[in-house]
């Protein structure tokens, strides 16, 4: 899916990087190629990393310059082109700070446009929304109400996940053929906010008030004022 932030903090991070290239570049008292000056940045790009969880984003601090050392080992013997190209794969090595600011910078950006704690963020699109029935233990003639979906997106509220108590509602409390799925229907055919970069899975509870959006490994959890769902008789 297309990210609006991700895609900005690439053009401004390789931005900033081709400003200063061409800044060493003019400095230079030897010309050199320029395609050597782009090999040599994509070389120093490469370092030994470790990822930080930071606000559920996993953030690439990097520790060892192991493309500036490569370089400087194939160009040991050629002190010149050495000299020439070293600010240029230290650059390299540098734009991975640029970058790692500006993914930092990126989470607040993301959650200000994207607010996670809001239903629209996740379920934006509804024209073809549609209902799959997942369980046998949903009511087959329930159907989507689309109008009254799309009035309760702007009013729905996220609640506190309560996988635990949801499980021995289900699971512990009943026999294996009594047992009533939670989320027995699927909200399909619906979109995320356009450039939010989710691709969320959207399940709906069984009195049509709750909705789960399963984001990658995370889940959150929106109660509704009104069902969205009509009963047709049995």
């Amino acid at each position: 899916m297309f990210s609006l932030v991700e895609s900005l903090e690439l053009i401004l991070g390789w931005s900033i990087i081709l400003f200063i290239a061409l800044h060493l570049y003019r400095k230079a008292e030897n010309l050199p190629s320029i395609w050597k000056v782009a090999i040599a940045i994509a070389v120093g790009l490469f370092s030994f990393s470790i990822n930080i969880p930071v606000a559920g984003e996993l953030i690439s601090l990097p520790i060892l310059p192991l493309g500036v050392w490569a370089l400087n080992f194939f160009l040991r013997k050629r002190e010149r082109s050495w000299e020439r190209y070293r600010p240029f794969a230290w650059l390299g090595f540098g734009a991975n700070f640029v970058f790692l600011i500006l993914a930092l910078l990126a989470i607040p950006l993301q959650n200000l446009i994207y607010p996670e704690d809001r239903l629209t963020t996740y379920v934006s699109d509804t024209e073809n929304a549609s209902l799959i029935v997942l369980h046998p233990s949903a009511d087959d003639s329930a159907a989507l109400d689309k109008k009254i979906l799309l009035e309760q997106l702007e009013i729905s509220n996220q609640q506190a996940v309560q996988s635990e108590e949801w499980y021995y509602d289900t699971v512990m409390d009943h026999e294996m053929e009594d047992r009533n799925e939670r989320f027995p229907y699927q909200l399909a055919e619906v979109s995320a906010k356009w450039g939010s970069g989710f691709s969320p899975l959207v399940f709906i509870e069984e009195d049509g008030q709750g909705i789960v959006v399963m984001k990658e490994a995370e889940q959150k959890y929106f109660r509704l004022e009104h069902s969205i769902l009509q009963r047709g008789e049995s």
